[in-house]
């Protein structure tokens, strides 16, 4: 399935937990970006603790909440290369007060990178958190 807004408005709406939304839609990845940490729509969910995850770890590492379990499976070089990147403080925000923003030597200096990581979605049936 693939995710535009709307299909997901019961969960950012706080009707829905990410967990059956993710199962709901029969979700498999999610990509992480900046706007899980400044738009305020995302405040309060777990989009905001896989952001905070994916801020300090590698591909190959796992994430687990709720019962469900994310795989990080790739990176954007852009967002995972300090010497690609600026730190842009501002705030307050949903996680903390810095943005990965495009470094100095392109076009797109200063600008957001669109997208972070991917984290492969899987559902822990057996497991209880």
């Amino acid at each position: 399935m693939t995710v535009i807004g709307k299909q997901a408005l019961e969960f950012l709406q706080g009707r829905e937990s990410l967990e059956n939304f993710l199962r709901r839609g029969k979700v498999d990845y999610i990509v992480t970006m900046n706007s899980f940490n400044y738009r305020r729509i995302y405040a309060d969910t777990a989009l905001v603790n896989l952001y905070a995850h994916d801020l300090s770890h590698p591909v190959g590492s796992v994430f687990r909440e709720n019962g469900m379990t994310y795989s990080k499976v790739a990176t954007n070089p852009d967002f995972a290369d300090p010497a690609r990147y600026q730190i842009h403080t501002v705030g307050p925000m949903n996680h903390d007060r810095q943005l990965r923003l495009f470094g100095s030597g392109t076009h797109r200096t200063g600008t957001h990178i669109p997208w972070n990581s991917i984290y492969r979605v899987s559902f822990n049936e057996t497991e209880s958190l």
